[in-house]
């Protein structure tokens, strides 16, 4: 589908060939500074390209969608591929936030062209302002409750929390049930998080920090994608690192999720 609608949008196909040159750059005998420079050339080709239309119309609807989707993954993987300390890291992961939230504005005004197509991907869903509400016991994001009740936080603060922590164990429950599909996981919490939960990240707020602690075990359960790698694992150790022994506690399962033993397959 790609490659069939890049026909038509260059800016598609210079991400397509983007994409392409990041994996390259991840193979072993490839020149990786080389690959990975021509992956940044032809991605910010590509953004100049598609910003120079003033609006995309039905036409391009599905092209604007995968292209996107392309340039979501290209900055995660630029990202962390980068070998940054933590606060370019997380400064650099603040614009990928951003980066993604641009998916909706871009995708919603001719999402009804691209829904018919998608079918059943659970992707249809990135445009909707719904998140399920209702806490799970015994959850994987759990203990972030706990960590919400114990902390006087303000009303906008605490929303912008639990609007947060509520799409995660949402992530973390499509992946259990869609195991191969682990990407899109990664992809759309970064899409359904709020902008003031993206400040307070910003503002390196230690709860802000342990919810994307959280999020880094997605990323990890997704470490085998080439453009996620080590990602998951240089997130958790470096927040922990970052906030230091008080925070530990909170910080136990993403740390012991990393030291589980690899599962081997039968």
């Amino acid at each position: 589908m790609s490659v069939r609608e890049a026909l038509t949008a260059a800016y598609l196909m210079d991400a397509l060939i983007a994409v392409a040159a990041a994996h390259k750059s991840t193979l072993s005998g490839e020149d990786r500074n080389f690959y990975q420079t021509e992956a940044t050339r032809l991605m910010t080709r590509s953004l100049t390209k598609f910003n120079a239309y003033d609006e995309i119309t039905e036409d391009y609807a599905m092209a604007a969608f995968l292209y996107t989707m392309l340039l979501g993954q290209l900055v995660l993987f630029e990202i962390f591929s980068q070998g940054e300390d933590m606060t370019s890291t997380l400064d650099r992961f603040v614009h990928c936030i951003k980066l993604h939230h641009g998916i909706r504005k871009v995708v919603a005004p001719v999402w009804h062209k691209i829904k018919p197509i998608m079918g059943g991907c659970h992707l249809a869903e990135w445009v909707s302002d719904g998140i399920p509400k209702g806490r799970e016991t015994n959850s994987e994001c759990s203990p972030l409750w706990e960590l919400l009740g114990r902390n006087d936080l303000s009303s906008s603060t605490r929303h912008a929390y639990s609007s947060s922590i509520e799409a995660l164990q949402m992530m973390f429950n499509y992946m259990s049930e869609h195991p191969t599909n682990r990407m899109m996981a990664v992809q759309e919490w970064l899409v359904r998080i709020s902008m003031d939960f993206v400040d307070l990240i910003s503002q390196r707020r230690p709860e802000a920090l342990i919810i994307l602690a959280y999020y880094a075990v997605l990323l990890h359960h997704a470490k085998d994608f080439w453009a996620i790698g080590s990602a998951g694992r240089l997130l958790i150790e470096s927040i922990t690192s970052y906030l230091g022994e008080y925070w530990l506690p909170w910080l136990e399962w993403p740390n012991e999720v990393l030291n589980r033993p690899p599962v081997l397959a039968n």
